[in-house]
């Protein structure tokens, strides 16, 4: 009989393989170690002999006190163990040797290297194939180095100086500018301002000559009314055309205006008073008109009344309503 034939305590996992209770390791596990594989060929022997003795008894058992198990045990964990250690050890020391290689190619490439600084050091000519005198060539490095420090300096100076001079140049050109512009603003302004004069005076001594003219009595009195309303129509169209294409651009001036913003866009004072004169004259306009429509009716109303009253009476008199013409033509010219 084998001595290590007997089977330690054993437990079942979850999956049904059986587990060391001591060491944690399963029954397929222990099979890979020395101790596992003798176990596993005690075993089979043991069968065989069972098998071939037939009706015989089987072999005995050894009884093993609890101490030389749990020594069995802990000897088929540390050679797992050890198994384990040795194939780890075997990688590391191939990556160890990977590392050597590596190693020695870089410092044969170090070697080579400095070979050829060496040999540059010591071989280097000019393009007359002159050796070259190192110390010399860095004393004239250093001179040269020390010159353009210095004129690099020299030229951050003049640099600054004429910067200053710039930005004072420029300041006062914008104030130069800036006033220029003032300038031009109210020369535009006045430009603007002035072109209203012929258009406000023509429009003032139109309004100046729509006054009827001629007796009570004459025939053309209606005439002159319905003339002077012709052209009292003639010039409020005048007038609402010197506004046309500023409606929007007066919108917005206005609303400026009301928030207590100042108008700073060129131009926009002088929109703002056209539009003052245009609206002036409009109204007045409007009024004027609505006062010679009023004539005309009065006045036609009158002649047919006048026709009338002289083909009913035959007398010359003047109709009541003619008086009030007249005193109406005489409130007009006050």
């Amino acid at each position: 009989m084998h001595p290590y034939l007997f089977i330690c305590k054993e437990g079942n996992n979850n999956n049904g393989s059986t587990t060391n209770l001591k060491s944690g390791m399963s029954l397929s596990d222990r099979r890979h170690t020395p101790l596992g594989r003798n176990l596993s060929e005690s075993t089979e022997l043991s069968q065989s002999l069972s098998s071939r003795s037939g009706g015989s008894s089987p072999i005995p058992r050894p009884n093993l006190d609890d101490i030389t198990r749990r020594l069995l045990e802990e000897n088929e964990g540390m050679l797992f163990e050890i198994n384990k250690l040795t194939r780890e050890l075997t990688d590391e020391r191939a990556k160890v040797s990977g590392l050597h290689e590596t190693l020695a190619e870089r410092s044969a490439e170090l070697e080579l290297m400095k070979e050829k600084l060496s040999d540059a050091t010591v071989v280097a000519t000019d393009d007359t194939g002159k050796p070259i005198n190192y110390k010399r060539e860095c004393d004239g490095l250093a001179a040269d180095n020390n010159r353009l420090v210095k004129e690099y300096e020299r030229v951050c100076t003049e640099l600054e100086k004429r910067t200053e001079e710039i930005r004072r140049e420029m300041g006062d050109q914008r104030d130069e500018a800036e006033g220029k512009t003032i300038s031009v603003q109210v020369e535009q302004f006045n430009r603007e301002i002035t072109a209203l004069v012929p258009t406000v005076e023509h429009i003032v001594n139109s309004l100046k000559r729509c006054v009827v003219t001629g007796g009570i009595a004459e025939e053309r009195i209606l005439e002159n009314a319905q003339k002077e309303l012709h052209t009292m129509r003639r010039i409020t169209d005048t007038v609402r055309r010197m506004n046309a294409g500023d409606e929007t651009c007066v919108k917005g001036l206005l609303t400026q205006i009301q928030k207590g913003e100042q108008l700073t866009a060129p131009g926009d004072v002088a929109v703002v008073i056209r539009w003052m004169v245009v609206r002036a004259f409009e109204a007045g306009l409007q009024s004027a008109e609505g006062n010679l429509r009023t004539l005309v009716d009065i006045l036609n109303n009158s002649k047919g009344r006048y026709t009338s009253e002289n083909a009913t009476t035959g007398s010359g008199e003047v109709p009541a309503s003619g008086i009030s013409v007249r005193q109406m033509f005489r409130l007009l010219k006050m």
